[in-house]
């Protein structure tokens, strides 16, 4: 009998857990604003990420850049929807709204954004999920 805890993993790439000096920095809908958040884990389809200070609304299907501090790695406007949007996921004192997870699917890629998304990957994570 099957231990009913298994899951079947219906990703199509591995998943790998960020460095903690990846970030993503949206770049959304709303007028004049961009948010920074902290990357969780990243494949070659999408990411995870969480943040505080995003606008109280759900993410909107747009582009984002990826980046390392310090190191100078930056993949410019990464299309991108969002899968999942998860409010409080983790309530924080110093953040009355608590963190907020996001789970993103990235669109089309160029061939040299897919080859940097490939490059980030290979030496900016820690290991698989």
């Amino acid at each position: 009998m099957a231990d009913q805890k298994e899951t079947l993993e219906r990703r199509q790439y591995r998943r790998f857990k960020a460095a903690k000096a990846a970030f993503v920095m949206l770049r959304p809908q709303w007028p004049n604003s961009t948010v920074l958040c902290q990357i969780i884990d990243i494949s070659l389809s999408g990411l995870a990420f969480h943040c505080s200070s995003i606008p109280d609304k759900t993410i909107q299907p747009s582009e984002m850049d990826i980046l390392m501090r310090p190191s100078h790695f930056h993949l410019h406007k990464i299309p991108f929807r969002a899968i999942y949007d998860i409010q409080n996921f983790d309530k924080v004192p110093s953040e009355p709204n608590g963190m907020r997870r996001c789970g993103v699917k990235f669109g089309q890629l160029t061939q040299d954004q897919r080859s940097q998304l490939e490059n980030f990957i290979r030496h900016h994570t820690l290991g698989r999920v």
